[in-house]
């Protein structure tokens, strides 16, 4: 039939120290014996503050103010919001702590949501538990109305609001997950007693103060929790509880198995993948190697053509300004020709003699001069 959508009967704290030690348990400032204290940093604080945070009770003592309450008044509400395990870990119904994390986060989105629409401010705190057996969340409520008076028959029971209403309308809007509402207990006809005493028989078996090997069997103890709450059945006789406290602990060796050996299976993956990545990383090393030895030569060669242009660049410039003196001086001797042949006939040869010595003379001094080519 399930899964169900499952919200407990709200629990009247009747005083400040009542919700303090309640706090206390909620945010984890001490383990209990039901918890996994290695998962104990996976547990969530959705509402309030957290351990180190001031203390809830004295957040509501705040709240309620001045105004006096009988001795006997319920101050505040506990209530646990959860689904079937089925719905948590539809593929491992069976394994203790597992989720879905996708479901979880649909599930804790919606739950809170409803919790906020419905109580609003009224929700001092909220937390997650993931520690457990089955994702679940508390929550402390203050019944408080808005002008401040408390009434927990307001809002948790009486004419006006029947427990009832509370199941059936967090399975309502729980729906759309794929959630269900318990069966009426009208027609069960089932009367539910203390989740606490249930996991307190069974805590004695598992811990082996109740010898379940030499216990009369044909005692009917009577142990009653809701069906899917705690994963067991309604009314077990006591060898119905040994029977499925041997196959919890044959289905954990069976699973602790299996991960063994998956564990080695991913193990022997890894470790072909490592070799696998360690040959690509040396064929990339000598890919690299190979291309540093190439660009080494490329900018070796790029500098010995440097170095010959540079060269041949200095000569091509010694060559243009030699060439450039020549035709300088054959200019001022073709000059200097027209000009004695004109005015001094006679002075011609002596003229060019002179001439061809200061010709000579400048080679001299031209070849003690160093260019410099520009790059």
């Amino acid at each position: 039939m399930g899964p169900f959508a499952i919200i407990t009967k709200p629990i009247a704290l009747h005083t400040i120290d009542d919700i303090s030690k309640l706090a206390a348990h909620n945010v984890r400032n001490y383990t209990p014996d039901n918890a996994d204290p290695g998962r104990a940093d996976m547990n969530q604080i959705l509402i309030g503050p957290g351990p180190d945070g001031t203390d809830i009770g004295v957040l509501i003592a705040e709240r309620i103010g001045s105004q006096k309450l009988r001795k006997d008044a319920r101050r505040a509400a506990g209530i646990i919001m959860t689904a079937s395990p089925e719905y948590f870990r539809p593929d491992l119904p069976e394994q203790p702590g597992y989720y879905n994390p996708n479901r979880l986060k649909s599930w804790v989105e919606k739950s809170i949501a409803w919790a906020k629409s419905k109580w609003g401010d009224n929700i001092i705190s909220a937390t997650l538990h993931l520690d457990e057996t089955t994702p679940h969340i508390h929550l402390i409520v203050i019944p408080q109305r808005e002008n401040g008076s408390m009434s927990f028959k307001e809002f948790f029971g009486g004419a006006k609001y029947n427990v009832s209403n509370l199941f059936t309308e967090y399975a309502n809007e729980m729906a759309p997950l794929g959630l269900k509402r318990g069966i009426l207990k009208e027609i069960t006809k089932i009367k539910y007693e203390s989740v606490k005493k249930f996991y307190k028989a069974v805590e004695n078996c598992e811990r082996g103060k109740i010898d379940i090997d030499s216990v009369d069997n044909t005692k009917d103890y009577d142990l009653k929790a809701p069906k899917g709450f705690l994963g067991v059945e309604r009314n077990f006789k006591l060898e119905e509880v040994k029977e499925k406290l041997r196959e919890a602990r044959q289905e954990e060796r069976e699973e602790a198995k299996k991960k063994l050996v998956a564990i080695s299976a991913q193990a022997e993956m890894l470790r072909v993948e490592n070799q696998k990545i360690s040959a690509r990383f040396l064929e990339t090393e000598n890919d690299l190697k190979t291309a540093l030895a190439a660009a080494e030569a490329a900018k070796s060669e790029a500098e010995r053509k440097y170095h010959q242009a540079k060269a041949e660049a200095r000569v091509e410039a010694e060559k243009r300004v030699e060439a450039e003196a020549e035709n300088e001086t054959l200019n001022k001797i073709i000059d200097n020709y027209e000009h004695a042949a004109k005015y001094e006939p006679g002075a011609i040869l002596a003229y060019g003699e002179r001439l061809l010595n200061e010709e000579s003379q400048a080679k001299e001094k031209k070849r003690e001069v160093k260019f410099e080519v520009v790059e």
